[in-house]
Order: structure tokens, then C-alpha cells, then sequence
């Protein structure tokens, strides 16, 4: 006798993705298009790497911020002298001026960075 549930296949889940392409294809033609089309797509975007990063980046314990864990997720560090972070302020309306010249990265270390001090 088994101890399984009858819809228990006995595989695991499958993992959460962050970006599903295909969850708001509703029509026959659609999905048939995807099916075709859709794991090059999605390799091409690299969301199979994006999965993969995000399913291992949980919070740890001195992380302060979801920016934080990301950029433990990704192995990035930063320097910032403590009288640069002085001048940023703690209250009251602040706009933030950046290049991106790092794409995605500078916009986690100023998030990271303004959690930190403006918290």
C-alpha cells in the first residue's frame, strides 16, 4: 500500500519562476506559438538564469534589504567613504541623479545604499 496522496507524482514541485512568459496566453493559437517559440525566447532574455538566481538568493541574516540580498546573490561589493554616505540625507525629499553605467547593478547599490541610510 502506498502512503502517497493520489495526486502525489512523487517529483518535487517545480521551482517558482520570476518571469513566466506564458501565464497570461489564454488562446489555443497562442500557446501553440509558444510552445514553439517560447524556450528560445526565454533563453535569449536568459530567464533560466534569472530563475536560477533568484531560487538561490533567500535573505540572510545581516541583510537589510531585498538589495542587499541581491548583491550577495550576485557577488557584488562596493566602497563608499563614510563621509560620502554623510552627505546623503536621512529626512525629508531626495532626488537621485545616476548614469547606470553598470546597467542593473548601480541601481541595487543605490537602493542598498538609501535603505541603509534613509531607513
Amino acid at each position: 500500500m502506498s502512503s502517497r496522496s493520489s495526486g502525489d507524482t512523487g517529483r518535487e514541485p517545480a521551482p517558482r519562476r520570476l518571469v513566466d512568459l506564458s501565464a497570461k496566453i489564454n488562446n489555443p493559437v497562442g500557446r501553440t506559438f509558444f510552445r514553439l517559440l517560447g524556450q528560445p525566447i526565454e533563453r535569449l532574455l536568459s530567464l533560466p538564469e534569472l530563475d536560477r538566481l533568484y531560487g538561490e538568493m533567500s535573505p540572510a541574516a545581516g541583510d537589510r534589504s531585498c538589495f542587499a540580498t541581491a548583491l550577495r546573490g550576485l557577488g557584488v561589493d562596493y566602497d563608499l567613504a563614510p563621509e560620502d554616505v554623510a552627505k546623503i540625507p536621512v529626512h525629508g525629499p531626495l532626488v537621485v541623479v545616476a548614469n547606470h553605467p553598470f546597467g542593473a547593478v548601480d541601481g541595487l547599490i543605490l537602493g542598498e545604499l538609501l535603505t541603509r541610510v534613509r531607513a
